[in-house]
């Protein structure tokens, strides 16, 4: 009797693991991975606006390159991605928007944020906060909640999706685009003592000159403190020969990342097959025993 107990239980753990739920990642969509082009699995691919100027250079992390933005300015969005439908259920599908960014080594501060865009009446203009890029010349990687993208439960990003793809009127459903952007320091160098737009000698002399003493940018305060010292010959450093044009900013692997999704808790032939052998082991075992 108590065999055949076990041999119930037993069969019926396997037929329960057999039919237990696989967990695993949906795919991740990958909006840009910017190796050497602007492409996206999207119909359009990205436009560099408001200015920007760009180039490839090595990745942050995955892929071959990576997109160097130069804007003109100390707040400015200048990477657009025009979706439409396509980009509006991502967004509904998805969980979060990712991305690294990264400022040049030798900026004071730096941040970075996205915005979706769409017509006025289901959704307008929806940015989020700042977000810091805390190491300079080191990728930050950025994740987004696209049904929180403030944080402050103010704003869905899904909901405005779905509103925009469930507006009856295609005249008023028009555009659906994301972008991102980046605020941070003028584009002049910090380290520029007598104002002219570099970092050559003459800033070192007057760093040189005002060692040890209270301070403004044009006495070698390159750090902010009000006080010239070590730390200023340190940014003076990082920036020497630099002129405005070389700051930028670098972005890479923009993606949706979904949701954990499971299989239907029907046994399929595998599982199944799973359960066979067990029921198969437990019925030899439980002949030994007999026999024994």
């Amino acid at each position: 009797m108590r065999t055949t107990s076990f041999t119930i239980a037993a069969a019926a753990a396997a037929l329960v693991l057999a039919a237990s739920p696989l967990r695993f990642a949906s795919a991740d969509v990958l909006l840009g991975g910017f190796n050497n082009d602007l492409s996206s699995p999207l119909t359009n691919s990205w436009e560099i606006i408001n200015g920007w100027q760009t180039n490839f250079v090595p990745a942050l992390s995955e892929g071959s390159n990576a997109l160097q933005a130069t804007m003109p300015g100390p707040w400015q969005v200048g990477l657009k991605l025009i979706g439409g439908e396509q980009l509006a259920q991502m967004i509904i599908d998805n969980d979060t928007l990712e991305f690294d960014a990264a400022p040049t080594s030798y900026m004071s501060w730096r941040q970075a944020f996205a915005v979706i865009n769409g017509n006025n009446e289901t959704v307008g203009w929806r940015q989020t906060p700042e977000i810091n890029l805390t190491t300079p010349g080191q990728p930050t990687h950025i994740a987004i909640d696209l049904a929180n993208p403030r944080g402050d439960n103010s704003v869905n990003w899904q909901t405005l999706a779905q509103a925009w793809l469930d507006e009856p009127n295609p005249e008023v459903r028009t555009y659906f685009e994301l972008l991102i952007g980046v605020q941070g320091a003028e584009n002049a160098p910090g380290a520029d003592a007598d104002l002219d737009n570099d970092v050559d000698a003459a800033d070192f002399l007057i760093w040189q000159q005002n060692f040890g003493l209270e301070g403004g940018q044009e006495q070698g305060d390159f750090n902010f403190d009000f006080f010239v010292d070590g730390a200023d010959l340190e940014v003076l450093a990082g920036e020497f020969g630099r002129a405005p044009s070389s700051v930028a900013t670098t972005i890479d692997n923009v993606m949706l990342v979904g949701p954990s999704a499971s299989v239907s808790a029907v046994p399929e032939p595998v599982g199944a097959m799973v359960a066979l052998i067990g029921l198969i082991i437990v019925g030899q075992a439980a002949r030994s025993r007999r026999n024994a």
